[in-house]
């Protein structure tokens, strides 16, 4: 399977390719969030957990359809999550950590359906270079949570894509096709926005 992004044409690997690298990626993952939780305890321990972290956990408490001002699933995450976990500012630090982590396997998974081998190492690490996946990760909040959402998301939607069970992509479609319709009209909403720049790609077929 292909697609196609402003006029360039990504080709898909194979799924059986894509599925043998499925536990070096998990072994990169826990080391990801070791390291990076190591980090955490040893910089933060003398400060308070940020506000944003600490309404996460104030509404979590409670659960909700909606609050004041966020959507509810970040706050959800971290009701459940101290359901299990003490109350204290390292299971913070963890939580947080592993969502940044999350966002960084379903990106692995994502991006190996186009590439392999050193492309698809270094696609990832690109993302370690930008601040959101290491140390504003550590601030647990609305907007963090999209780093593991969306990429958890996008890895699913591909896996629905190229499954060969067509009993399994039945089953999965009813969960696929109102998300596939917001991608596509969010999408698409941001190239008629980016028309209006100079910097608008020359063709309108983003997919």
């Amino acid at each position: 399977m292909s697609c196609q992004l402003a006029g360039v044409k990504f080709e898909a690997l194979p799924a059986k390719k894509v599925q043998s690298r499925l536990r070096p990626s998990l072994a990169l993952l826990a080391v990801f969030v070791m390291v990076w939780t190591l980090y955490g305890l040893i910089s933060a321990a003398p400060a308070a957990i940020h506000n944003d972290t600490a309404e996460a956990y104030v509404w979590g408490r409670e659960f909700q359809l909606g609050y004041a001002q966020h959507p509810p699933f970040w706050a959800w995450i971290a009701g459940l999550w101290f359901e299990v976990f003490p109350r204290a500012d390292w299971a913070f630090i963890v939580l947080a950590v592993l969502n940044a982590g999350l966002g960084l396997y379903g990106s692995w998974m994502l991006i190996g359906d186009f590439a392999d081998g050193d492309k698809r190492l270094a696609a990832t690490g690109l993302l370690l270079l930008t601040p959101f996946y290491t140390f504003l990760a550590f601030k647990y909040n609305a907007n963090s949570i999209f780093l593991s959402l969306l990429a958890v998301d996008d890895a699913f939607f591909r896996s629905v894509h190229r499954s060969s069970s067509s009993h399994r992509r039945n089953a999965l479609w009813p969960l696929y096709r109102p998300g596939h319709v917001v991608q596509i009209f969010c999408t698409h909403l941001g190239y008629c926005l980016l028309r209006r720049s100079s910097h608008a790609p020359r063709t309108a077929r983003v997919f």
